[in-house]
């Protein structure tokens, strides 16, 4: 009976355990994400309205932070820059993630 009583309760403490250990890594990159703001391009050679319309019509400030979390997670992410179809701007730039796209 004293050794179910044991494995009882080391089932509890690893389950505990496993809760506060399983949300470091998350605290840690949201943390670091946090720290990555850009507030927009800057190019040589090109004009700061020309990118700043660009950045605005493609929503980058936003997109920008899932990017950096595909990054901190997995190493690497993409921005995919494609011509823009009828409705979308041109070019159209993309946030994608790893695991749905590689690059060459």
């Amino acid at each position: 009976m004293a050794d179910v009583l044991a494995l009882d309760r080391l089932d509890d403490e690893e389950r505990i355990l496993k809760e506060i250990l399983t949300g470091w890594p998350g605290l840690v990159v949201d943390a670091l994400e946090e720290r990555l703001n850009i507030v927009g391009p800057v190019v040589p050679g090109a004009t700061d309205t020309e990118l700043d319309a660009i950045w605005a019509d493609n929503s980058l400030e936003a997109d920008y932070s899932p990017a950096h979390l595909e990054a901190l997670i997995h190493g690497v992410a993409f921005l995919s820059a494609s011509r823009g179809g009828p409705g979308d701007p041109d070019p159209t730039i993309t946030v994608e993630s790893p695991r749905t796209m590689s690059g060459i």
